[in-house]
């Protein structure tokens, strides 16, 4: 029996996985919350055009891949259009993953193929009569009745360019593959037209628009974002394709080193759309419908943590759900002794502090943290806690420290992950204290004579 039989529910209703179409346990339709403007305003990106490359950005753990699941969702659907679109089944493109222009062609080709094999296969079932309306490849295949025969011949030579950069490749059989035995490839200018072709091509094939979605990791090191420049930029002409539409999702910093930097990308890209944080009464309702969605039929139900210190906790994380729902989870597992009780706001603080500073410990050795305790928490004079601030205001708090070494210890924060940019006035920059670093930072709060009631009501720093 699951431990979460005790509360009534047949599983967590903390996961922290993103919501992907038929996922057990975990669909889009059941749990998906708010975001009804965000998901028009995407939508309405990529369908203004015959053509689109709309750039969805924001912050670690905000839903952008829940959201970009629920869009295309929502085009092989058909909304809003008449006839639903073309989408690959396979994941998104990693954009770090294809480290090189060859890497990136291979997996649009790969999708391209998916693409094909899902509209062959959609086209044969209704030949035989079968009627399969719940599944995406029937719809793709009623919106293709006037596709154009394929050319076999084509379609099997990026078959085996795919197939073989599948089975051969150095990388995934490892350093003792001797690459003379590899299967004869392009050259390094043959990559973007052949590709080229295959989206022209499919296309044609289906009468259908379609959809590449690309992603990229949560943070990019500066060599990384370097090399994902260098392949967007060698790709441009792949994201000029007539009825091909393209998604880019990834963190604020895929806009500053990967897009921006070059001209030919940046004159391409539509305006970056940057997916704001969910309102904690949001949150407070995507962990009500959770609860109610994953509920026992025959067993009584207990909450597992009250509604109610969601929204305080959910100020507190600032838009991070993914690490709000990690820490909600083991501080129920952590009194999980005490068997079937509703966790209260005064106890899951204390709870989740415990956990943020085992998972800080390293971060909180040395001057950088004390500092920041400074700005963050201040003395017993100072009212609540400081949850957003600017780099004049650190050194304002901190002094009589040199505005250098304020600087230096920006860097060590924004490296370790203790705050995060969150915008700028003017010359200003903006960094917001990590929801972790809050509740890291109780027993120093307590010992200035505050305690739970500054995380209830937090407060900006805003000096002029």
């Amino acid at each position: 029996m699951s431990f979460w039989s005790r509360f009534g529910l047949t599983r967590s209703p903390f996961f922290q996985e993103p919501l992907e179409q038929d996922a057990p346990q975990a669909d889009l339709e059941t749990f998906f919350v708010g975001r009804d403007e965000d998901r028009a305003q995407v939508l309405s990106r990529l369908t203004h055009d015959t053509q689109t490359r709309v750039v969805m950005v924001g912050d670690p753990g905000v839903g952008k891949t829940t959201l970009m699941n629920r869009v295309v969702a929502d085009l092989r659907r058909g909304e809003p259009m008449r006839e639903p679109w073309c989408v690959p089944e396979l994941k998104p493109v990693n954009l770090p993953g294809a480290a090189t222009l060859q890497d990136f062609c291979l997996e649009v080709l790969r999708h391209a193929l998916d693409v094909r094999r899902n509209h062959a296969e959609a086209q044969a079932s209704e030949q035989r009569g079968t009627k399969r309306l719940a599944t995406t490849a029937v719809r793709v295949g009623r919106a293709a009745q006037k596709a154009v025969a394929p050319t076999q011949e084509f379609w099997e030579r990026v078959t085996r360019l795919v197939d073989g950069a599948t089975l051969f490749s150095p990388q995934l059989l490892g350093a003792g593959v001797n690459v003379q035995h590899l299967p004869p490839t392009l050259s390094s200018g043959q990559w973007v037209p052949l590709a080229q072709e295959a989206l022209t091509r499919l296309v044609t094939e289906t009468g259908a628009d379609v959809l590449i979605s690309v992603n990229n990791a949560e943070t990019m090191a500066r060599d990384v974002a370097n090399q994902a420049t260098n392949v967007l930029r060698d790709a441009r002409d792949l994201f000029l394709v007539h009825r091909v539409h393209w998604l880019f999702v990834g963190t604020p910093d895929f806009v500053d080193n990967v897009v921006t930097p070059i001209r030919q990308i940046a004159g391409i890209m539509q305006e970056p759309f940057f997916l704001r944080a969910l309102a904690p009464e949001e949150v407070a309702a995507l962990l009500a419908r959770r609860y109610q969605a994953l509920r026992h039929t025959d067993a009584p139900f207990v909450a597992p943590v009250d509604l109610e210190a969601v929204l305080t906790l959910a100020r507190v994380f600032a838009g991070d759900l993914r690490e709000l729902l990690s820490a909600l989870e083991s501080a129920v597992l952590r009194m999980m002794h005490r068997g079937a009780v509703t966790l209260s706001e005064r106890e899951l603080i204390p709870l989740i502090s415990i956990q943020q500073r085992a998972l800080l410990k390293d971060r909180m050795k040395g001057a950088a943290w004390t500092h920041l305790v400074r700005v963050v928490i201040g003395d017993a004079n100072d009212h609540g806690l400081v949850q957003r601030f600017r780099e004049a205001d650190a050194v304002r708090r901190l002094k009589p420290m040199k505005q250098a070494s304020v600087n230096d210890h920006k860097k060590f924060w924004l490296t370790h992950r203790l705050v995060r940019p969150d915008g700028r006035t003017g010359a200003s920059e903006w960094l917001q204290v990590a929801g972790s670093t809050l509740l890291a930072m109780l027993p120093e709060a307590q010992q200035v004579g505050k305690d739970i009631s500054a995380y209830q009501a937090l407060r900006d720093l805003a000096m002029d």
